[in-house]
């Protein structure tokens, strides 16, 4: 008698519809285990290349790319799914460490997306606005000043001497997440070691 039974896409949302591996566990497997990106976030599959989303705003471009969004937001955003991935950039210096937010189903692409939008949500400290290059600096008061949103007046200071802008303003108008890849000799050359959930993403306008 021929199996009938159905096949349900390893993307698909849910709760239990695979291991769950907490950081320790995947570290421990080592090189027998390949961690695979969901191609949402890679842009490899065609029919999910409207995914976009905007960590300025924490929200797509368009309704269409809205929705497309809202689509993907329950799929995990690896398999073996994980309860710990770290999303970092090449643009700025701060890590993204995202949970998940259900452990029954891992990180999934909302995880991904409410992270990264709460982690570019923070001010950027004096002495991280310090330490830019002054030719940086000018290029985001620029970016700044002839902003809408913002009010045209630039870079100012709170009481507490933190400028008033955040990390996403760091990005300029560089703040639509482009896709995920794996770089392991730019990690190791960054942060010293390479891991199976250390992701490095792009931004693009």
């Amino acid at each position: 008698m021929a199996d009938e039974r159905v096949y349900i896409d390893p993307w698909s949302p849910g709760t239990d519809h695979g291991p769950i591996l907490e950081p320790v566990e995947l570290y421990a497997l080592g090189e027998n285990v390949k961690v695979r990106i969901n191609p949402c976030l890679t842009g490899e599959d065609k029919k999910k290349h409207d995914f976009v989303y905007d960590v300025a705003d924490g929200r797509a471009m368009s309704h269409e790319e809205s929705a497309a969004v809202q689509k993907y937001y329950d799929e995990p955003a690896s398999l073996p799914r994980l309860t710990q991935l770290v999303i970092y950039t090449k643009l700025a210096p701060w890590v993204t460490v995202v949970r998940a937010s259900v452990h029954d189903r891992g990180v999934t692409v909302g995880d991904c997306c409410e992270s990264l939008k709460s982690c570019y949500a923070k001010p950027i400290t004096q002495e991280e606005w310090e330490a830019l290059p002054p030719r940086v600096v000018a290029s985001i008061q620029r970016s700044l000043s002839g902003s809408m949103q913002y009010g045209g007046y630039g870079v100012t200071h709170s009481p507490n001497g933190a400028v008033n802008i955040k990390r996403f303003n760091w990005l300029m108008q560089r703040t639509v997440c482009s896709f995920l890849t794996v770089d392991d000799k730019y990690a190791e050359k960054r942060f010293g070691y390479r891991a199976p959930n250390l992701f490095l993403m792009d931004f693009t306008e």
